[in-house]
């Protein structure tokens, strides 16, 4: 009876340790996760600032700024939850990001998802490291990001439409054989049996849409479209540096 009340015993205080030990690592996962969402919001903090001033400035904006993206992180006036969270630069400075220029302004490759644009680009690097202070375990959490502003000349499209664009061919066929964006939606409806054929990538920044136009009373029936590369919505809107903002009445 002894031995077996023993037994009970010992197999009594491994569940109890592996409980506790299953208890602390994910306390420890916990917060090594929650680290680095903070550490992330500390360098997506700086990505927001270096497009304000790109928009605004350009890139000599950006180089003029960069001294001072070092001070941005995540503050308890804009979320509660960050007055628990300390945050470093990599060489230990408190309250600060680094932020670091990596290569010089110039033509390139475009580094996105629509292969073959270039343009004019420099890449920067933001790194920033997190730490809750009002839990147990201690642990710093780092993120590493790089971001590349660009300058896209016009002509690396063959359709551009800072406005909607309608493509509703009849009596014949459409072939776009280059790049097609618009910063509104694209309504593509060709008359059957009219083909529209886009053999490179087709963003729009709102929605593209196999219909007419609500503003077009056409009645027509859908012929055929066909896309050879990406084409995807709700993407970017891609802004000419054409007075302060991209209002219609500016470009006209």
């Amino acid at each position: 009876m002894l031995v077996f009340t023993g037994v009970l015993f010992l197999l009594l205080s491994g569940v109890l340790a592996w409980t506790t030990t299953n208890s602390n690592l994910t306390q420890r996962f916990n917060e090594y996760y929650n680290a680095v969402a903070a550490a992330e919001a500390a360098t997506e903090k700086v990505f927001a600032r270096i497009a304000r001033d790109f928009q605004n400035s350009g890139v000599t904006g950006v180089d003029g700024s960069l001294s001072s993206y070092g001070s941005l992180v995540p503050t308890p006036g804009e979320v509660s939850d960050w007055a628990d969270y300390e945050f470093d630069d990599p060489s230990g400075v408190p309250n600060a990001t680094y932020a670091a220029k990596l290569t010089a302004w110039q033509y390139t490759d475009l580094n996105w998802k629509y292969s073959g644009f270039k343009g004019y680009a420099s890449t920067y690097r933001v790194i920033s490291n997190a730490r809750n202070t009002a839990w147990g375990h201690n642990i710093t959490s780092a993120v590493r990001q790089e971001i590349q502003i660009a300058s896209i000349p016009l002509f690396e499209f063959g359709v551009f439409y800072a406005l909607d664009l309608e493509i509703c061919p009849n009596p014949h066929d459409m072939t776009f054989n280059g790049r097609v964006h618009s910063n509104g939606s694209i309504y593509c409806e060709p008359s059957s049996p009219r083909i529209v054929a886009f053999l490179d990538h087709v963003t729009a920044a709102q929605k593209i849409l196999h219909n007419n136009s609500p503003n077009d009373p056409n009645v027509r029936t859908l012929g055929t479209i066909t896309y050879q590369a990406e084409h995807d919505w709700n993407v970017s809107s891609l802004n000419l540096p054409l007075g302060t903002d991209n209002n219609p009445t500016n470009f006209h």
